[in-house]
C-alpha cells in the first residue's frame, strides 16, 4: 500500500529532479507488488537511488530536468494502484531569484516536457548559439538503458540525421551527456494524425490524399537512400499550418497550406545492412497498421512495400475514421491483416470516389506483387487524382477476387 510518506517523498524528489521520473514510478509500483510492506524510501535505498541520510546517490540524475512530468507520474501510479490516495499538489513557485538554475542538456536549455512514450522524453529546448528552439530527444533510461535500446535509439538519429527532406522531420545532431544519449530535431508547431482524428473525425477526402501523397514522397526519399521505415502510422505523421493562423488544417474541407511530416525511425531499417537488431520471428511495427508480412512475423521480407501498406493503411484510417482491421485481441487483429480484407471504403465511407477506394485497395493489397512498385508510384497516383486526371490503379479481376476468397476460406489442413 502507498502511504502519504511515500507521495511526499516521491514529490519531493520529482521536484528536485535527482532521481529519474521512471525510477520513482516503478519503485512506486512495486510497493503494491514484490515490496509489500516496504515503504518508498528503502526501495530506492535498496536499489541505489537514496543513501541512508535520505539524499540522493551521486549519479543518480539519470534524465536530466523530468521533474516537470511529475505529477503525471504520480497520477499515473495511483491509478494503477488502486489505492485511492491522491499525491500532493506541486508546490507553489519559487520567487524569481529562488528558481532553480536552468537544466542543460548539452549545450541545450531544457524550457520543458512535450511527450513522453515508452523509449524517450521529448523536450522543448533553446540552443542560444543559433537562437533557436527545439525538440530534444532523451533515452528515458539513461545510464541504465540496455545496449539494445542505446542502439534502438542511435539508429533512429542516424537514420534521421541522413534524411534532408521537405517532408521528413530534420535531426540536427545527437550526443551523449553524463551517460544520457539525446538528439537534437526540428520542433515541429503542428498535430500528429492521430490526435486530430480523435479529436476531428474522419478528414475531407482532398486533405487525407494531399497528406498520403506528401507521406509517400517522405517514404520513397527515405527508400532511395535504403531506409526502411517500418512503422508507418498516425502518430508518426505530423501536420503543421503553414499559414499566418500557425493552426493545424482542420477537416472542414478548407485548403489552408499546410506541411506533412513524417517522424520517428525508431523501427527503422538500412535496407543493405541486414537485419541487424531484429530477431526473424520478431513483430515489427504497430499491429494495426502492419502489412501482412510484418504481421506474420515474416521480418526478412519486410521492405519499401511494407511501408506502402502501412500509408495505405494510415489514408483508409484518415477516409474513414477507423482503422481497416480491428477485432477483440491481437491475435485475431493479425489474422485480419494476414487473411481478411477490410470492410470496402466506400461501405465505410458512403459517397467516396471509385477512384480513392482503387488506390487505397492497391496499396494495401495482401500480396506485395500488386501494391505499386514504390512509394513514389503511390504518390503519383494520388497526385492524378487530385489534378482530375485518370489513375493507373485498376479494379482487381473477378477471378483474382474468386481465388482470393477460396484461399481465406479454405478449410485447415
Amino acid at each position: 500500500m502507498i502511504t502519504t510518506e511515500d507521495l511526499a517523498l516521491a514529490q519531493a524528489l520529482l521536484s528536485s529532479g535527482k532521481v529519474d521520473a521512471a525510477e520513482i514510478e516503478k519503485a512506486l509500483a512495486s510497493l503494491g507488488g514484490e515490496n509489500s510492506g516496504k515503504r518508498l524510501r528503502e526501495v530506492l535505498e535498496a536499489r541505489g537511488f537514496l543513501k541512508p541520510d535520505g539524499a540522493a546517490t551521486h549519479g543518480a540524475t539519470i534524465i536530466p530536468g523530468s521533474a516537470p512530468s511529475s505529477p503525471g507520474v504520480l497520477d499515473r501510479t495511483m491509478m494503477a494502484s488502486g489505492s485511492g490516495i491522491r499525491p500532493a499538489q506541486p508546490p507553489a513557485p519559487a520567487a524569481e531569484d529562488e528558481k532553480r538554475p536552468v537544466r542543460r542538456i548539452g549545450r541545450f536549455e531544457v524550457v520543458d516536457e512535450i511527450a513522453r512514450g515508452g523509449m524517450g522524453i521529448i523536450y522543448r529546448a533553446y540552443e542560444p548559439a543559433l537562437n533557436r528552439h527545439v525538440a530534444l530527444k532523451v533515452l528515458i533510461a539513461g545510464q541504465n538503458a540496455s545496449e539494445d535500446q542505446v542502439q534502438r535509439f542511435l539508429r533512429e538519429a542516424r537514420a534521421a540525421a541522413g534524411l534532408h527532406h521537405p517532408h521528413i522531420v530534420q535531426v540536427y545532431e545527437f550526443g551523449e551527456e553524463q551517460g544520457s544519449h539525446w538528439f537534437a530535431m526540428e520542433l515541429v508547431d503542428g498535430a500528429s494524425l492521430d490526435r486530430l482524428l480523435k479529436q476531428q473525425g474522419a478528414f475531407p477526402p482532398r486533405t487525407a490524399l494531399r497528406i498520403a501523397r506528401d507521406t509517400a514522397r517522405a517514404l520513397h526519399f527515405a527508400h532511395q537512400k535504403g531506409i526502411v521505415h517500418r512503422d508507418v502510422k498516425p502518430g508518426n505523421i505530423l501536420v503543421a499550418s503553414t499559414g499566418k493562423s500557425g493552426a493545424p488544417p482542420s477537416v472542414s474541407g478548407d485548403q489552408r497550406p499546410m506541411r506533412v511530416l513524417l517522424g520517428d525511425f525508431g523501427l527503422a531499417r538500412d535496407a543493405s545492412a541486414g537485419s541487424g537488431l531484429t530477431l526473424s520471428g520478431n513483430l515489427l511495427g504497430t499491429p494495426a497498421y502492419m502489412s501482412p508480412e510484418q504481421a506474420a512475423g515474416r521480418t526478412n521480407q519486410v521492405d519499401a512495400q511494407s511501408d506502402i501498406f502501412g500509408l495505405g493503411s494510415v489514408l483508409y484510417e484518415l477516409l474513414s475514421g477507423k482503422p481497416p482491421f480491428q477485432a477483440a485481441s491481437l491475435g485475431d487483429v493479425l489474422s485480419a491483416i494476414i487473411a481478411a480484407e477490410p470492410l470496402p471504403l466506400r461501405k465505410a465511407r458512403p459517397g467516396l470516389h471509385r477512384d480513392i477506394e482503387l488506390v487505397v485497395s492497391k496499396a494495401m493489397a495482401k500480396e506485395k506483387s500488386r501494391r505499386y512498385a514504390t512509394a513514389g508510384d503511390l504518390a503519383d497516383d494520388l497526385d492524378r487524382y487530385l489534378n482530375g486526371e485518370a489513375i493507373l490503379a485498376e479494379a482487381p479481376s473477378a477471378a483474382y477476387r474468386v481465388a482470393r476468397w477460396a484461399r481465406a476460406h479454405a478449410p485447415l489442413a
